[in-house]
C-alpha cells in the first residue's frame, strides 16, 4: 500500500508541473535593407526609403562577402572556414520599414540613383517576438538593382 501511495503522490507531482519557461535567444532581426554588390564594385552607397510620404536616408557601410569553404568532419563534430568571395554587403537599419511596396533609390560612390520599389517582409512570427521587416536588394556586374 505504502509503495502505491508514493507511486500516486509522484504522479500527481508530475503532472502538477509546469513545462518549462520559453528560452528565447537574445538576438533580434531589425527592420531594414541588405546589398549585396559584386566583386570589384562599389565602395559606398547611399540610401533612401519612401512610403506611406516618409523617407530616410541612410548611409551603406559595405564588408567583404564570405561563404562557407570546405567543410571537415571528425568523430564529433564538423567544421567549415570562411572563404571571402570577393563580393560585398551592406545592411541599414530602417525602423518601421513596413510589409508594404517601398520606393528606393540607390546612389553608389556619389554616382546617378537608382530607383526600384521592392516588397519587404518578415519571417514568419514566432513564439519569440515580432520579427523585423527586411528585404535584399542584389546588384548584377553591370549596377542593375533587383
Amino acid at each position: 500500500m505504502r509503495r502505491h501511495l508514493a507511486v500516486a503522490v509522484l504522479l500527481l507531482s508530475l503532472a502538477a508541473c509546469s513545462p518549462p519557461p520559453l528560452m528565447c535567444p537574445a538576438i533580434a532581426a531589425p527592420d531594414g535593407l541588405a546589398i549585396d554588390v559584386p566583386p570589384g564594385q562599389f565602395s559606398r552607397a547611399e540610401v533612401t526609403a519612401c512610403w506611406s510620404g516618409h523617407c530616410t536616408r541612410r548611409q551603406v557601410e559595405f564588408q567583404n562577402a564570405t561563404t562557407a569553404g570546405p567543410t571537415t568532419c571528425t568523430a564529433t563534430a564538423c567544421a567549415a572556414s570562411a572563404t571571402p568571395t570577393g563580393g560585398r554587403y551592406g545592411f541599414v537599419e530602417i525602423p518601421g520599414l513596413p510589409a508594404e511596396p517601398v520606393d528606393v533609390e540607390l546612389a553608389f560612390d556619389g554616382g546617378r540613383p537608382q530607383r526600384t520599389t521592392v516588397h519587404p517582409s518578415a519571417p514568419k512570427a514566432s513564439r519569440c517576438g515580432e520579427p523585423g521587416v527586411q528585404v535584399r536588394l542584389v546588384v548584377g556586374p553591370d549596377g542593375t538593382v533587383r
